[in-house]
Parts: C-alpha cells; structure tokens; sequence
C-alpha cells in the first residue's frame, strides 16, 4: 500500500511537467529558433492540417487570443485532454541578411511527448511551403 502511494505521489509530481510547451522560439527545441516565411492563412492551414493528422479524434476550435491557433480537445478514458497550438508572427533573417516576415509555431498539451510529435508534423508541413529561417534578434 505504501508503493501505490509513492506511485501516485510520483506521478502527481511529474505530471505538470507534461504541459511543457513546445516551440520555435525555444533554443532547446529542435532545430533550435526558427521561423517560417509564410503568410497567416499558409500558417493556419498548416496548424489545422497537423492538428487533425495527429489527433483526428479531437474536437478542434479555432482561438484568436493571444495568437491565432486552435485548442484540441480529445476525450479519452472519461478524461478530457487539451492541446494548444498557435502561430506567433516572428521576424527571421534570409541569407543575406534581409529580415523577413512569416510565423513560428507554439504546442502545448497534457503529454509533451504527443506535443513534441504535432509541433513536428507542424515544422514539416511548413517546410514543404518555404524553408525555416534563423529567427532575427530584436
């Protein structure tokens, strides 16, 4: 009885750490800061198409505040689960110097790992549109 409520403390203390986002603007992340040089209708379709690839069962609701995105909701196991996914605009630099328009991407959600996996499947289906940018320094 003691191991389960060493368990279940355990768990209570990891948990939280779940919801740690994922995102271009991180220099942890893969691929480290970037963004990509497209317009905001090529960054929501993006955001749509990741969310329902990799959550098809969700319940998807477009959200405005404080980036344009959406919320996922899944319903599994009489739980609710949510996940965020967002286009935050940000400046990058071509080659050249040039600084750029275009939009980096933010997921959050109750496991990081299947967050990890949409914010992939959200940096591919941008790349197939323009290629990542090292983000400028204000």
């Amino acid at each position: 009885m003691k191991t389960i409520a060493a368990l279940a403390t355990l768990i209570a203390l990891v948990l939280p750490g779940c919801e740690k986002p994922a995102s271009n603007l991180d220099a942890k992340s893969p691929g480290g800061r970037i963004m990509y040089p497209i317009t905001a209708e090529q960054a929501d379709t993006v955001l749509y198409r990741a969310l329902r690839s990799t959550a098809p069962e969700a319940d998807v609701t477009g959200v405005t505040e404080p980036n344009k995105g959406y919320v996922a909701v899944i319903n599994k196991d009489r739980r609710s689960y949510t996940y965020n996914a967002s286009a935050v605009p940000a400046v990058g630099l071509k080659p050249d110097g040039t600084r750029v328009n275009g939009y980096a991407f933010e997921v959050s959600g109750w496991q990081s790992i299947r967050a990890g996996y949409l914010l992939e499947s959200i940096n591919l289906g941008a790349a197939t549109i323009s290629a990542p940018l090292p983000l400028a320094n204000n």
